[in-house]
């Protein structure tokens, strides 16, 4: 008997890809998300997902604790579906916020690709964006995806800036050295937000305070760092049992990537067995120097977006 070499995903994927043929369109609806479980979004993302330039799988708690975090509004998202298998094959989602909005989690199967169905999904986000008074749309694309940009440039999103994602793994090896004339405190709870009150950095749809206002209490976190020559910095983020994430850094004064460097290290010289993890720091933010001193290093980066909706759209 001839044994048959079995596929990697990869090989599978351009198979697929390989495989692609002319849709009829007329059966490809734009539907409102909320008229699909939670189980079936998830589908669609990872089937969407299968062959990204970086695996980003999600399991339907983790869509569900996405969904609240961002302020997606499920009922202004699209999934587009296939009418005669009664099957999705592409998810958009749509964040809310004031007068803003942000897409997100936007793909298509492979099988559908490069015949409008994206087009028609993007255009149906910015023309419910638009209904619901957003002046300004937001995109956020890695670096390397090609086809986003060009579906972006289509609908006239400008780049703003490269935003960076980056990981401190645990190093219980590492040297770090405190200086012990700095006062150091922590807080836990919805008191660990008042930091956030007088930030004055430009975060990412990630990292915005609304952001933070929607996670569980129990798992946020601050630890302020004060030198008795004036210098002061905190941090904000959160923590589950192995890793800190969204550790955003404030400097009250003092030079910003040292004192950054400073809190970082007070951070994880209490908790050096705690992964952490950063999304979307920008590039020019004097903060990076001082993530890079404390051990964090870039994994990959995403370019953000942005799309104003003129006047007379919205007429």
């Amino acid at each position: 008997m001839i044994s048959k070499k079995r596929s990697t995903p990869a090989v599978i994927v351009r198979t697929i890809n390989s495989r692609q043929q002319n849709v009829d369109l007329d059966r490809m609806v734009p539907v409102p998300a909320d008229h699909f479980s939670l189980e079936e979004l998830t589908w669609v993302y990872n089937k969407a997902r299968i062959d990204y330039l970086i695996p980003m799988p999600m399991a339907t708690h983790r869509l569900q604790e996405y969904i609240s975090a961002y302020d997606i509004a499920l009922n202004h998202s699209c999934v587009m579906l296939d009418t005669i298998l009664s099957e999705p094959v592409g998810l958009g989602l749509l964040g809310l916020r004031s007068k803003r909005a942000w897409i997100s989690r936007f793909g298509l199967v492979p099988l559908v690709r490069g015949q409008g169905l994206g087009s028609a999904m993007m255009a149906q986000l910015i023309e419910t964006a638009d209904q619901r008074g957003a002046e300004t749309i937001l995109l956020e694309l890695i670096q390397e995806n090609r086809s986003g940009f060009r579906l972006a440039e289509q609908f006239d999103f400008n780049p703003l800036r490269e935003l960076i994602v980056a990981r401190r793994p645990p190093d219980l090896n590492r040297s770090i050295t405190l200086d012990p004339a700095a006062q150091i405190e922590e807080e836990s709870g919805l008191e660990a937000l008042r930091w956030l009150n007088g930030r004055n950095d430009q975060p990412s749809w990630l990292n915005e305070t609304e952001t933070f206002i929607t996670l569980e209490p129990a798992g946020l976190h601050s630890l302020s760092w004060k030198h008795p020559d004036g210098r002061a910095g905190w941090a904000v983020y959160e923590s589950d049992r192995y890793q800190f994430k969204r550790v955003t850094v404030g400097v009250e004064s003092g030079d910003e990537a040292a004192v950054t460097a400073q809190v970082l290290n007070a951070l994880h010289l209490r908790y050096p067995r705690k992964d952490a993890v950063i999304e979307d720091m920008p590039l020019d933010d004097p903060r990076w120097a001082g993530y890079q001193a404390a051990g964090y290093f870039e994994t990959f980066r995403r370019i953000e977006l942005k799309k104003d909706q003129r006047p007379e759209t919205r007429e």
